[in-house]
C-alpha cells in the first residue's frame, strides 16, 4: 500500500470513515488526518441529534478501526481520536441547529450596522432557509454564528 498516493489515501480514508459513521447512526463533522514524521492521527469528530455519548464514540471508533485496518489505507501505525463536537463548537447550518433543536442559544445575526445582533431563546424550528430562536425568525443567511447556553 505504500504506493498510494496521499490524495487517494484521503479519499479512501474518507469513504471509509463516512460509511462506518452512517452506519452507527451519527453524523461526520469533521475529519483530519495528520502526518508527521513519527507518527499519524486520524481525527473524527461527530454528531447526533441529542448529543454523542461516550459509548457512541467507542462504537465508532472500533467500526472504523476494524474498517481502517482490513482496507489497510493508512500505511504504517496510526491513532486514531474520535470526539464529539464540544460545547463551544458555533452553529452555522441548518444541520447544526436541528441537532440542538430545543436547546437554549444566543445567536449572533450580522447587524445592519456596526454593531451586532444577539438574540437568545430556544431553538423552535430549523427550515433550509431560517431558524426560529425565542419566537423570532432569523434567515440563516444573516446568522454569524450560535452558541448553546449552559
Amino acid at each position: 500500500m505504500s504506493s498510494t498516493a496521499p490524495r487517494e489515501v484521503d479519499g479512501r480514508l474518507k469513504q471509509i470513515v463516512e460509511n462506518a459513521v452512517s452506519s452507527r447512526g451519527v453524523e461526520l463533522l469533521d475529519l483530519f488526518h495528520v502526518r508527521s514524521s513519527k507518527r499519524q492521527i486520524v481525527r473524527i469528530v461527530i454528531d447526533k441529534p441529542g448529543g454523542i455519548s461516550v459509548e457512541d464514540c467507542a462504537e465508532v471508533s472500533r467500526r472504523v478501526s476494524a474498517d481502517l485496518d482490513m482496507a489497510d489505507v493508512i500505511p504504517g501505525r496510526y491513532t486514531l481520536e474520535v470526539s464529539s463536537p464540544g460545547i463551544d463548537r458555533p452553529l452555522k447550518t441548518a444541520a447544526d441547529f436541528r441537532r440542538k433543536l430545543t436547546r437554549d442559544v444566543a445567536v449572533q445575526l450580522a447587524g445592519t450596522d456596526s454593531k451586532p445582533e444577539i438574540v437568545e431563546g430556544a431553538i423552535e424550528s430549523v427550515t433550509d432557509s431560517a431558524v426560529i430562536v425565542g419566537g423570532r425568525e432569523l434567515p440563516l443567511d444573516r446568522i454569524v454564528e450560535g452558541k448553546l447556553i449552559v
